[in-house]
């Protein structure tokens, strides 16, 4: 009777740590997981991957508890090692590429090369910065358009920052143009009267060809900081000239 009273007595003892233990692991799991959500989420990322990192958090705290009890349990640590190596080297093999991108949009929320509402430039894409994902970063183009650019491609590509320095400058090329420079830039004076982020006086448009269906103008606008909405400066645009085309080139 006393031996089976101390082996229960042990087995009470037993789950007792089991319940302690993963009690304070999800108390450290849950304030874990409220710290990442605010930090992520202060370094221009976006909500929802925030939150996952919060969970990534909480899971690997919950996890690290589980061996903690494993071996408590007199699990072999070397043969746990073994097969959490394992694991770990086939799901690393079998998402290769979203671990890439989610490795580079960690390192560039601690570099910080841009904020959220920066103007940038990748490859051929250019726009204001809305936020990183866990897989890439939410690029709003010129056009007005969601732009996902996988973060490796931003980690490893030349990116320009227009707005570190506060001022850019848009090259715009305007072709089957059929009215005088005069009026064009009348029109370009009308469109952009009222938006703030476009220096003042604009520039005047140069002539740099001449052909029967119309004549083809440079013209370059600076932006003095981020436009609340870069679209706005296409559509500007294209209401002051509807009858041109218009080709965007920033520097």
């Amino acid at each position: 009777m006393l031996d089976i009273g101390g082996a229960t007595l042990d087995v009470l003892i037993a789950i007792a740590k089991v319940v302690v233990i993963f009690w304070i692991a999800s108390w450290v799991a849950k304030l874990a997981r409220r710290w990442v959500v605010t930090e992520f989420s202060r370094r221009a990322f976006a909500r929802n991957s925030a939150v996952l990192m919060g969970r990534l958090a909480s899971i690997a705290i919950v996890f690290i508890a589980l061996l903690i009890v494993l071996r408590m349990l007199g699990a072999n640590w070397t043969a746990l090692l073994a097969f959490a190596g394992a694991g770990t080297v086939a799901i690393s093999l079998s998402l290769q590429d979203v671990l890439k991108n989610f490795f580079a949009g960690i390192y560039l929320l601690f570099e910080r090369p841009f904020r959220v509402g920066d103007s940038i430039k990748i490859r051929d894409v250019e726009g204001t910065i809305q936020g990183i994902d866990i897989r890439t970063t939410l690029v709003k183009n010129l056009r007005g358009e969601l732009v996902l650019v996988p973060n490796a491609t931003v980690f490893t590509e030349i990116l320009t920052n227009r707005s570190r320095y506060g001022t850019r400058r848009i090259d715009v090329t305007i072709t089957k143009v059929t009215i005088e420079p005069e009026t064009v830039y009348a029109r370009l004076k009308d469109a952009f009267a009222g938006m703030q982020c476009v220096r003042q006086p604009l520039e005047w448009p140069k002539v740099t060809l001449m052909e029967p269906d119309g004549m083809t103008l440079v013209w370059s606008a600076f932006i003095d900081g981020p436009c609340d909405d870069p679209a706005a400066i296409a559509n500007a645009l294209n209401g002051a000239l509807p009858d041109a085309t218009i080709e965007f080139a920033a520097s």
